[in-house]
């Protein structure tokens, strides 16, 4: 990190520019395509199916930072693991813990209709590096259930041997919206 964003980070000070931080319950712009809108239930089933997503960020410049991320969806959080090492994610986390998270489902490219038919889910929310063991454990099970649950075993083995040098990243949804072209 340079010496601004050091600073920056150490003082808690806001990005630069008009941007201002909104309370987390405040209502979102309307979705435009509200035929096309889906259930929060089905907007859960887009994050349980999904394979990957992508978390979005402001960095402490305030610029956009979007990175994609393996994840799982467990008791209303996005949990995501990366390097415990210093990266861009922490830097912005420490800034701004506002995020959004956005995953695709079953997509299908219609040439013909110059179009895709897919099932999204965006999830809104403060997200933050995980500070305590438990916590660490459960989003690396909810990995691991997800993505390697015929490895259960030599997976609890890796996770006690990693624990030290990944990090855990969750993301408390606030708000969870979805939208599909289903046909």
């Amino acid at each position: 990190m340079n010496e601004k964003t050091t600073n920056r980070i150490e003082n808690q000070q806001k990005p630069p520019g008009n941007r201002q931080e909104a309370p987390a319950d405040a209502p979102r712009r309307a979705m435009r395509r509200k035929d096309r809108a889906l259930t929060e239930e089905e907007a859960v089933q887009v994050l349980e199916k999904a394979e990957y997503g992508v978390l979005a960020l402001v960095d402490p410049e305030g610029r956009p930072y979007g990175v994609p991320m393996s994840f799982a969806y467990v008791d209303g959080s996005v949990w995501m693991h990366g390097t415990a090492a210093e990266s861009l994610k922490k830097a912005c986390l420490a800034a701004d813990p506002q995020a959004c998270f956005t995953a695709v489902a079953d997509t299908e490219v219609l040439p013909e209709k110059f179009s895709t038919r897919y099932w999204s889910a965006i999830v809104y929310g403060r997200a933050q590096v995980v500070d305590n063991d438990e916590d660490k454990r459960k989003g690396l099970l909810a990995l691991l259930e997800k993505y390697s649950p015929d490895f259960h075993k030599s997976g609890m083995e890796y996770m006690d041997k990693a624990i030290n040098q990944v990090d855990v990243i969750r993301l408390r949804a606030d708000q969870i919206t979805g939208k599909a072209r289903k046909k």
